[in-house]
């Protein structure tokens, strides 16, 4: 009996100082995540304005250049006998990983605003976006996509392909045979999709081209001309990055002025 009473009293006592079994709520401090600005709620901002183009005078423009030697080499297609035969006498087609004109300027560097448009909302990118294989190759090499946009990619040759797109960590964006000439695949892009990924052909190794997906419209890809421009921006200041697949990412800060266009630029090397 009195056992019975002890190990009820120890029960009562236990209940008593336990508490809850809910865990303390967390609170905020040093270790929290980093937030882009694009990804930033309304909290403390006391100006939040919907964008539209007609509310954009402002531009920036300028021209990438690379300094240095640099040697676009044959790609070697000697084991699908179907792509190299798409080149015949004009011989394989040359690597677009790093695409010099004769003064240096410098093509596929995909430029877009980093920071600075914590004040505007954006409504979703509108459209398609389209990449094609042709001659087994990807056209274009480095695509830019906006959030909301759809994102079409068509098999134009008569042999077989497969589009891997993954991110840096190695994660799988998509995987989707294309066995077939006229194949398209179509994906609608969210906002979990914003990142760069390389996509390859796990048929033909050479096969590779870059898609960088972004929440505002304000990015381009440089010709071979070296040349970009961001236009329609309102009046403010920004973080412009400059990346290319190979010599990394480059930043600067510009201020723009309604109806003003202002001129950067931005130089690589090896």
């Amino acid at each position: 009996m009195f056992r019975y009473f002890l190990m009820l009293l120890l029960l009562t006592f236990a209940v008593a100082c336990g508490g809850s079994d809910k865990p303390a709520p967390k609170t905020s401090g040093g270790d929290s995540a980093a937030v882009d600005e694009d990804d930033e709620d309304d909290t403390g901002i006391s100006v939040r304005q919907t964008y539209s183009a007609d509310k954009g005078t402002a531009g920036v423009k300028g021209t990438i250049k690379f300094e240095g030697k640099a040697r676009r080499r044959p790609i070697d297609m000697g084991s699908e006998k179907y792509c190299e035969n798409c080149y015949g006498e004009d011989g394989p087609p040359k690597s677009e990983s790093v695409v010099v004109g004769e003064n240096g300027e410098l093509a596929n560097v995909f430029v877009h605003i980093t920071s600075g448009l914590k004040n505007w909302k954006f409504q979703k990118g509108t459209g398609e976006v389209h990449i094609d294989q042709i001659k087994c190759m990807y056209v274009p090499h480095v695509t830019g996509v906006q959030v909301g946009q759809t994102l079409k990619i068509a098999n134009s040759d008569s042999v077989m392909h497969n589009i891997h797109a993954s991110d840096k960590s190695g994660d799988d964006w998509f995987n989707q045979g294309q066995p077939n000439k006229g194949d398209v695949f179509t994906r609608e892009v969210g906002g979990s999709d914003a990142g760069f990924y390389t996509m390859k052909c796990d048929v033909h190794g050479w096969m590779a081209a870059y898609i960088c997906v972004v929440k505002n419209p304000f990015f381009a890809v440089s010709g071979t001309d070296g040349a970009f421009s961001l236009d329609k921006l309102p009046a403010g200041t920004y973080t412009v990055e400059a990346w290319h697949e190979k010599y990394g990412k480059k930043t600067q800060q510009v201020t723009v002025k309604d109806g003003e266009t202002a001129e950067i630029s931005f130089t690589f090397s090896k």
